[in-house]
């Protein structure tokens, strides 16, 4: 039996308007997705599959940029 996980990932993508957006989502994958880093592909196409288009940047709480999120949000 695979166990799958839910990890949350976010996109840095373009919407409809052409403005930067943020995307967030928690694609079913496996240990050995993750491991590979196909959850970031996924990712992606889940967020082109929500309209949004590239160029796109996808990462986790594991990445230095998720890291940065509160810092960012306070200078902003």
């Amino acid at each position: 039996m695979v166990n799958h996980v839910y990890p949350k990932l976010v996109v840095l993508c373009t919407n409809s308007e052409g403005a930067p957006e943020f995307h967030t989502c928690s694609p079913q994958v496996t240990q050995e997705q993750i491991d590979t880093g196909e959850h970031y592909t996924l990712a992606k196409e889940n967020a082109e599959y929500n309209g949004y288009i590239g160029p796109m940047i996808a990462f986790d709480k594991t990445d230095p940029a998720a890291k940065q999120l509160g810092e960012i949000l306070a200078w902003l």
